[in-house]
């Protein structure tokens, strides 16, 4: 259900050689990684949701040379030193919320699953803080980072009166029921789905371990989906010889997870 966004740029990007070790931060379902690996590299592959790693080891499990591990990639490093990598030629990191999140999970990613519980964790076992918690207890400025003000006074309000627990109530509570071409609610649960996950405080975690492991030359390729991610990689590779490639209108036609896709890459000591 998840066509790998940029897949020919990232291979060529990552020079891909028989042999070659790669760390795929973020395998998902695995189309990056399986692509990677049919180029004779060998692979360590990192997801954190325990359900998408399921569907990785079924669809590579005939791939002797790609290793899986259940892990976030904020602790990059470690991982790959408990698992026998000291260094990397190249390590990819796709940072975007897979189809099957929206259409199959049972976690709220999506505001068109209005029964769903308001849930948004990539890795429910061991994150304890849903969104419904989020905006049930957060208080207005911690709000404020997620929602627009009118729509911090509606929540505030709202969960005085009862507590908020489905998408439903989010979007009754946002008053997101027009339509435009971006839906009203697109903003909202993005930002409320990076603050459960602390998606970009385990990126900027992740960024300088990942080129430290990289051995000399080594290619360190990011894909970033939003504005405040890509901002995080950009400032982090600024210095160091940044090279950017956007999809091709074919691509955005084809795959539409494509069209807001940004891939940054820098190899290591180039100035």
């Amino acid at each position: 259900m998840h066509e790998p966004v940029l897949l020919e740029d990232v291979l060529e990007i990552l020079h891909i050689k028989r042999n070659s070790q790669v760390i795929d931060a973020t395998t998902g379902m695995g189309g990056h990684t399986r692509a990677i690996a049919r180029r004779g590299a060998r692979v360590l592959g990192i997801e954190a949701d325990p359900e998408m790693l399921v569907l990785a080891e079924k669809s590579l499990k005939q791939l002797p040379r790609v290793k899986l591990v259940k892990g976030n990639f904020r602790n990059i490093a470690e991982i790959a030193l408990k698992n026998g990598v000291k260094r990397a030629d190249a390590i990819l990191m796709d940072l975007g919320i897979s189809r099957y999140h929206y259409k199959v999970l049972n976690r709220g990613f999506s505001f068109e699953k209005q029964g769903q519980p308001l849930d948004m964790r990539i890795d429910p076992g061991s994150q304890a803080v849903r969104a419904s918690d989020l905006v049930n207890a957060v208080g207005a400025s911690g709000l404020s980072e997620i929602f627009t003000k009118s729509q911090v006074k509606r929540v505030l309000a709202a969960r005085k009166i009862k507590r908020l627990e489905t998408v439903g109530d989010l979007l009754w509570v946002l008053g997101t029921t027009g339509r435009g071409k971006i839906h009203p609610a697109t903003k909202p649960f993005m930002n409320l789905r990076i603050a459960v996950n602390s998606e970009l405080e385990n990126l900027a975690e992740a960024l300088p371990q990942a080129y430290e492991l990289l051995s000399e030359g080594g290619t360190l390729a990011v894909i970033t989906f939003h504005s405040g991610e890509d901002r995080i990689v950009k400032n982090f590779m600024k210095n160091k010889a940044m090279s950017l490639v956007l999809p091709t209108k074919e691509e955005t036609e084809k795959n539409k997870s494509a069209r807001s896709a940004k891939l940054r890459y820098i190899r290591k000591n180039e100035t």
